[in-house]
């Protein structure tokens, strides 16, 4: 791999003006070369903003480009897995935004060609890449947790980026849809593909779920696992898209995830974990915020009685964005896939004194956001069959 990883930026909306071509600018040993987007407005914006030499509207051309050795998927949702594939039958690396895919029959193609294609592709997940979520880790215990509530209540996107994000992604030019239709022909076709009588409110609910609920499913996973099964799904409301989901955990407990699409404008989004003695939770800012900052916090019971002690590390969450490329752009050095799981943490030291951020694990690998995917869509199933 030359000194230089050579990026292109597949899709440039929102995240990737806010969040993947800013980041990319800050790690040392990279460029972004060319950029792509289905509108030329967006698409002459991105490579104006940032410099970049090359831009087209045809992902394709970008793929051709001996310029490019990696890609970054910031695309409709729809189009991550073909878009993926024809990255890597073009021989480059791929960092994909989430979710992977939608559909479990997608996420087998993307693993195939991974396979065929010998090169890193990596989920940006970058829940696990934060500093505040990274410090939680190292303090879960050894023993089984008795319950997981994972909590993701989201705002209105446009009402937090209104007050933050430069005037020019304000604008209508660069907020129109550029597709023609096709996306939710495309879309149709895979919700055909994974549920067999999901109707017009499953369908509105699948997309938002697999959309929002995919942070908290694959923060869970990396940190504890699979669950055994699901128990309990209920899915609501389509003009804003509600679910509660109950999962069983290996060890007994239970994992309950919330999730729903509002319209207001502040972010409620946690995850507690509760032990016999203990408890650990962190609450996540809004991912739109550039000066949001994660807070997590353990409290512990000391000595016999019923006193306790609270230990509390808070970090800025944006820096994430930047950790997870960061981690990728090793792994393409590295010419190893990223893991499926980070390794595990070491006991949690008894008086929890504050610690630094130890270094986060790579990105999440294909077969870990298979994993997200497949417990998502088992939800979806049992509520259909219920």
């Amino acid at each position: 791999m030359a000194d230089t990883i050579r990026f292109g930026v597949v899709g440039c909306g929102l995240i990737a003006h806010l969040a993947h071509l800013p980041s990319l600018r800050l790690i040392p040993g990279v460029e972004v070369s060319a950029v792509c987007d289905a509108d030329p407005h967006r698409m002459r914006l991105a490579r104006d903003v940032f410099g970049v030499p090359t831009g087209t509207t045809e992902a394709r051309e970008l793929l051709a480009l001996e310029t490019v050795d990696a890609v970054v998927v910031a695309t409709d949702d729809v189009a991550h897995a073909e878009v993926v594939v024809a990255a890597l039958e073009a021989g480059k690396h791929v960092f994909v935004e989430k979710p992977l895919c939608l559909s479990l029959a997608e996420a087998k193609l993307v693993r195939s060609a991974e396979e065929a294609a010998g090169r890193v592709v990596a989920v940006g997940y970058q829940r696990v890449h934060d500093a505040s979520s990274q410090w939680l880790r190292q303090r879960i215990p050894a023993e089984p947790p008795m319950t997981i509530w994972a909590r993701n209540q989201c705002h209105d996107n446009m009402l937090v980026i209104a007050e933050t994000a430069p005037a020019y992604l304000l604008d209508r030019a660069f907020r129109r849809d550029a597709g023609t239709g096709t996306g939710d022909r495309r879309w149709q076709r895979l919700l055909d593909t994974e549920l067999a009588r999901h109707g017009d409110r499953l369908s509105t609910v699948y997309r938002t779920f697999l959309n929002l609920a995919c942070h908290d499913v694959s923060h869970v996973i990396h940190y504890f696992g699979e669950p055994s099964r699901v128990l309990f799904a209920d899915f609501w409301n389509d003009r804003f898209p509600s679910a509660l989901v109950v999962y069983e955990l290996p060890g007994g407990g239970r994992w309950v995830l919330e999730m729903g699409q509002t319209g207001r404008r502040w972010f409620d989004s946690a995850v507690s974990v509760t032990y016999p003695r203990q408890t650990l939770e962190i609450r996540w800012p809004s991912p739109f915020r550039p000066d949001g900052r994660t807070v997590a916090t353990v409290r512990a019971t000391v000595g016999p009685g019923a006193a306790y002690r609270t230990s509390t590390f808070e970090a800025d969450a944006f820096p994430a964005y930047r950790r997870e490329l960061a981690a990728f752009v090793a792994a393409v050095r590295d010419t190893t896939p990223p893991p499926a799981t980070p390794p595990p943490a070491a006991p949690p030291p008894a008086t929890l004194p504050p610690a630094a951020p130890p270094s986060g694990p790579l990105a999440a690998s294909v077969s870990h956001a298979e994993a997200v995917l497949r417990w998502q869509v088992a939800a979806l199933r049992w509520y259909e069959d219920a």
